[in-house]
């Protein structure tokens, strides 16, 4: 089955310092929207590929790294209009 952006929403948050992400990047984390407990397990950018020229990356099946120049919010605002549902950490 073929992920689409209503089955899921983006927790976009700073890494925690002693975490695998690397220093100065937000994560974003894929949750199912009928299930928020749940993440996603499969690769968001496999689904959605133009977001590799955002400046993202899948780490593991339902986690982003972004390494752009945008903070949190404004990153918020980018995905929002691309038609993504996101959340702010």
């Amino acid at each position: 089955m073929k992920l689409r952006k209503a089955d899921f929403f983006l927790k976009i948050e700073t890494p925690q310092p002693d975490s695998f992400e690397t220093p100065g990047t937000l994560v974003l984390t894929a949750w199912y929207t009928k299930n928020p407990t749940m993440m996603v397990d499969e690769g968001i950018c496999e689904s959605f590929p133009f977001l590799e020229n955002l400046d993202m990356g899948d780490l593991s099946e339902g986690t982003l790294e972004y390494w752009g120049p945008l903070n949190k919010q404004d990153l918020k605002v980018k995905l929002d209009q691309l038609g993504f549902q996101t959340v702010v950490i």
